[in-house]
This record gives C-alpha cells, structure tokens and sequence, in this order.
C-alpha cells in the first residue's frame, strides 16, 4: 500500500499515546479514605514535624552563631556593569519510549556586560541517538549536560576572553553521577570525557587567569551542619536564618572530595600537567551566599581564583534581582532550558516523521510499536523541576 488506509492496522498502544493530547485527563480515583489520610491527616502532621523542626533550628542558630564567619558583600555598580562576563547553562529533557531512551540536551553560552548580552550566544545540542540498553538514562543524560557545558564554556573563554565565568550549576560532578557496577561501558567512558572536559576548562580558566563560578541554586547538602553536630539538618536551612542579603560565609579550607576530584586529578596528570597546577584547578572550596531574599545559594569555586571570592560575591549580589538570580544566570537558564513542551514537540516530529516514512512503505504500521511511549510516561514529561535539579542546579 502506499499510505495508511486503516489507522486499525497502527499498533493500539501507539495510537493511544499519539492522541493522548487531544484527549481529556482521566477523572480522580483515588480511594477516598485513602485521600484523607494522605492529603488531611498527613499535611497536618507534615506541619507538625516542620514546627518542631524549626524550633530545633533556633536552638542551633544560638548555639552555634559564633562559629559561622559572614562576610558582606559590597553593592558595586561599576565592577557589575562595566565588566565582561560569561554565563553557561544546559538542560535536559528527554523522552522514555517503550523501545528505548531518546535524550535530549543542549547547553547555551552567553556574554554579558553592561547589563546586556552583547554577542550572539552560542550553543551545543547534545547528540541525537537512541539508549535501548541504559538502565541510568536520566542520570547520564544530566552527566553528558555537563560534558558540553564544560566543552562550550571554555570555547566562550577562548572566544570572549571575559573577567568572569559564571556557570549554572556545580562545577564538581554530584556523587550520583558517578559510574556504578550497573553502570554500561558507554556511561563509563562518558564519565571520562565529561571529566576531561572539566579539566580542560578549569586549566583554560587558570593559564587566562579568569575565576570560574559554580553557582548552585538548588542544594541539598548538611556539610556545614554535620560539623557543626547536627547532620539531620541541610545547610541552607541553618544559614536562611544566619545570613542577610549581601552576606556570605567565609571561605572554609574544607575543599570538595569524592570519585569526581580523584577522577580529575587522575586525568591531569595522564595530561600532564605540573602538580602544582593540578592543586589549583581540583582544589575546589565553596561558601553559601544570600544574593536576594531567597535561601541561600551555594558557589564553587577552584583554588587558583579563591582569593577573588569577595570580588565575585559583589559581582552576584549587585546583579541580582530580589529573587537572589544574579542576571547573567537568568539569561543563560531562558536560552538553555528545554521545556516539557520542546519535549512534547520533538517527540510528536518523530512521530509525524515515522507516519510518513509508513506512508512511503519504509516502515511497516506495526514498526510504530517502538515509537510508543513508556507506561507510565506522560506527555508533560519531566519538566526541567525535576530531580536533576536537585543535583546540579
């Protein structure tokens, strides 16, 4: 046949999920003792415990006040405005097809000064492929993010040559992103060239002598508050209540462990860089800052530029809004993010695409199977909200 003549002859699940669009929501179901004990017996004893969490909390702001050191930010114009800076973001969003996993990630580099993008910004799209055997999608997914952020924030500190580097996000990979024994070989070597990529960049940064920023806007970490005695609570939580707009702590000798730095010093050396080097680009120090009336934010930032944190601490909080983004961030995250809608419009090309190719009798009705979407997976997929952020952002 030379086009579709009876959509009957279309795989049912792949109809199904193709129309689900243009059909209405299914009504609630949910049992209703069930809801009552999830929705009105659970919130009221969810606030409960966050009231007798937040009187824990002012007992340890007393109790421990004296041993966080705030610095203050100075609010500086000239140094915001008059200075060239470059800001980098990626996102993913990809989509679970009963066949296989499509990922979908970009990443976006833009420069700043003046308060202004300048130049046109430059981007990297991840590569279309299909994982029909990872069983990590998501979390190599936001891995290869990271590789093609690092890999286009140096080519913009090559390209622009700014004062400042700005990335949205951790510059030190999250420890679950590390390879595990379930983990395929392809996740492996990925791995690998994501960390070169990072150790690329931090060098490239150091030999032009620009600070590279990591700054974090989601963090779920407790490393202040389990040296301080109390690991049951997250550092941005302690510090909401310490720290002021224009405040951040103190650079702490503590520097950041784990796979991810072992794995980057590994890479410099078979690179070969001087040990000294190495030190000033893996020795990486962080602090929390307050840049609007948000939580506070967490910052990373290498050795060789650590002795600059006052000038970026200023730099942020002068160009933040009274959410605490500082501008450049903002800009890069609207040119980066990938919407749940770009998702849902790529997924149903494909599928267009895959209709035509039956129509021209190069794919079968019953090949439409492997375009059919994951049980479960919906077509307000993932949104960039989602557990990655957690991670990263």
């Amino acid at each position: 046949m030379s086009r579709i003549e009876n959509l009957d002859k279309v795989t049912k699940g792949f109809r199904e999920q193709f129309l689900q669009p243009f059909t209405p929501t299914p009504g609630e179901t949910i049992y209703p003792d069930l809801y009552q004990k999830l929705i009105d017996d659970g919130t009221d004893r969810i606030l409960e415990e966050l009231m007798r969490y937040n009187e824990h909390r002012k007992e340890l702001i007393r109790a421990c006040r004296d041993q966080i050191v705030v610095e203050d930010a100075r609010h500086d114009e000239a140094l915001a405005f008059n200075t060239k800076i470059v800001g980098s973001d990626a996102g993913v969003n990809g989509v679970d097809l009963r066949s296989t996993y499509v990922p979908l990630y970009a990443a976006v580099a833009i420069v700043v000064e003046q308060g202004e993008i300048i130049e046109e910004p430059i981007f990297k799209p991840g590569e279309p492929e299909i994982w029909p055997n990872e069983i990590r999608t998501q979390e190599r997914e936001l891995l290869l993010s990271f590789k093609i952020q690092y890999q286009l924030t140096r080519e913009a500190a090559e390209k622009w040559n700014p004062k400042y580097i700005v990335m949205d996000g951790a510059i030190v990979l999250h420890p679950r992103l590390d390879p595990g024994e379930s983990s395929t070989e392809e996740y492996g070597n990925d791995y690998s060239d994501t960390i070169e990529a990072m150790v690329q960049l931090l060098e490239t940064c150091r030999r032009r002598s620009i600070p590279v920023v990591g700054f974090v806007k989601r963090t779920r970490l407790n490393t202040l508050c389990k040296e301080l005695g109390f690991p049951q609570m997250r550092d941005t939580s302690l510090l909401s209540l310490i720290l002021k707009p224009g405040q951040y702590t103190r650079l702490e000798p503590r520097l950041a462990e784990g796979r991810a730095i072992a794995a980057c010093r590994k890479k410099a050396r078979q690179l070969g860089f001087p040990q000294e080097n190495i030190n000033d680009i893996t020795n990486i120090h962080s602090v929390y800052i307050r840049t609007g009336y948000s939580t506070p934010f967490k910052l990373e930032v290498p050795e060789y530029c650590a002795n600059r944190i006052a000038e970026v601490a200023s730099l942020l909080y002068t160009t933040s809004e009274e959410d605490g983004i500082p501008f450049v961030i903002r800009e890069a995250d609207e040119f980066a993010r990938i919407s749940a809608t770009t998702s849902n419009i790529r997924t149903l090309t494909l599928f267009t695409k895959a209709l035509d190719l039956v129509k021209e009798e190069k794919m079968s009705p019953t090949d439409l199977d492997i375009l059919a979407l994951q049980f479960g997976e919906t077509w307000v997929l993932h949104e960039n909200q989602s557990w990655e952020g957690g991670l990263a952002k």
